[in-house]
């Protein structure tokens, strides 16, 4: 999972899900710390694009952090988003995915929990 998420998402994303994502394209860089790629929705879906910029990677722990720098869901309010995200062994194999995302409103404004749970719900087409 680490692997198709966070190392050739790029490539896999649109081929295992092409009814949601047209492509993943990079921005800036090459996948390393500091890169920004771009995913780009299917139409017809609540959100037509996200930009991300990987933070850090460490392939050997299983973990990634990047941060939602744009999307045209945010509208006025979200500045960007920054996510943490671990797998580990489960017991009795597969993996558990740890997931924490830290919401960075615009100066001025307060998210309350329910527009946070709304906007997490939209990303997840639901």
């Amino acid at each position: 999972m680490f692997h198709a998420l966070f190392l050739d998402a790029h490539n896999l994303m649109p081929k295992i899900m092409p009814h949601a994502i047209k492509n993943v394209e990079f921005v800036s860089g090459d996948g390393g710390s500091g890169s920004v790629q771009q995913v780009n929705f299917a139409d017809g879906g609540p959100v037509k694009y996200l930009k991300n910029r990987l933070d850090s990677k460490d392939k050997d722990n299983f973990e990634c952090k990047y941060t939602i720098i744009g999307c045209d869901a945010f509208g006025d309010k979200v500045d960007h988003i920054v996510n943490e995200v671990k797998f580990e062994a489960a017991p009795g194999g597969g993996s558990i995915c740890k997931t924490k995302s830290i919401y960075h409103p615009k100066a001025g404004v307060v998210l309350d929990e329910e527009e946070i749970k709304a906007g997490k719900e939209s990303s997840q087409g639901q």
